[in-house]
């Protein structure tokens, strides 16, 4: 019993000896020394010219960081989603575009950052057989942003790309339409074709959707909704290839024009109204 106290108390001062010397090695580490503003934007600059888009990500985030109160913050915010855009990284920049949107809502660059996220949902928008989420998202962001900054350049860059938008929802009924036709369901093509004709007028499809509805009016024996809509299609389209088809396909010249003053979307309702 005496044994195993004294092997006890020996082997906590071994412990309490090893701990001491433990103890002695240890080093502080001290802060490490706060890299000035200049240096550290250019450091992210030089990055990011030389393609290192994540150390430059970084250090515009060191800059957010430890000058948050400065006037570079907001510029670093900018920065990061801007190279999130650069690198086809559109999620990650339209959430760094939302918080800086949320923090610095009167800065003088909020129109950049509108302009950005615009561009960033209108660079994903898929192709006319897939869903238009994006699409509709960029349309609406770019509405908001030409009502808002009407007066820019990012608001007339922000209308040419809306007719590229529209073309692209009139595309899809156009998808959808043909589709419907294949299956000769001719209600619903009709329908998808009016959407066109009606909402998409100014776009690259009006043309082949005024022909498809004389298709199925003459598959369905309405020969005279299909001369009264192959005669729209000739008056505002007489040179097109598909008013061709359509005034092969009714085969005569007997058509009840419009007058010339009626926009196209007028002169649908006229006639079938």
């Amino acid at each position: 019993m005496k044994f195993l106290k004294i092997f006890f108390i020996f082997f906590i001062l071994i412990n309490f000896l090893s701990s001491c010397s433990s103890d002695k090695k240890t080093t502080i580490t001290p802060p490490k020394e706060k890299i000035s503003l200049p240096k550290l934007y250019s450091f992210a600059m030089d990055d990011l010219n030389r393609g290192n888009a994540e150390g430059a990500i970084e250090k515009f985030k060191l800059v957010e960081k430890d000058y948050s109160f400065t006037e570079w913050a907001p510029k670093a915010t900018l920065m990061i989603s801007y190279v999130y855009y650069l690198g086809n990284r559109c999620t990650d920049s339209i959430m760094t575009l939302d918080r800086y949107i949320k923090f610095y809502p009167g800065n003088q660059d909020r129109v950049y950052a509108e302009y950005l996220k615009g561009v960033c949902f209108f660079e994903e928008i898929s192709d006319v057989s897939k869903d238009q989420e994006k699409t509709h998202r960029a349309i609406k962001q770019f509405n908001y942003l030409m009502s808002t900054y009407p007066k820019t350049d990012y608001a007339d860059d922000a209308k040419y790309k809306m007719d590229l938008l529209n073309d692209n929802l009139a595309g899809k009924e156009m998808y959808i339409a043909r589709y419907y036709m294949n299956k000769e369901k001719w209600t619903a093509a009709l329908s998808r074709l009016q959407t066109v004709v009606e909402k998409y007028q100014t776009t690259i499809y009006v043309e082949e959707a005024l022909h498809r509805m004389v298709e199925i009016y003459y598959k369905l024996g309405l020969n005279e909704e299909a001369k009264k809509t192959a005669s729209i299609l000739g008056h505002n389209y007489n040179r097109s290839d598909w008013y061709k088809k359509s005034y092969s396909l009714v085969g005569d010249k007997d058509f009840n024009t419009v007058k010339k003053n009626r926009t196209l979307l007028e002169s649908f309702k006229k006639v079938f109204n």
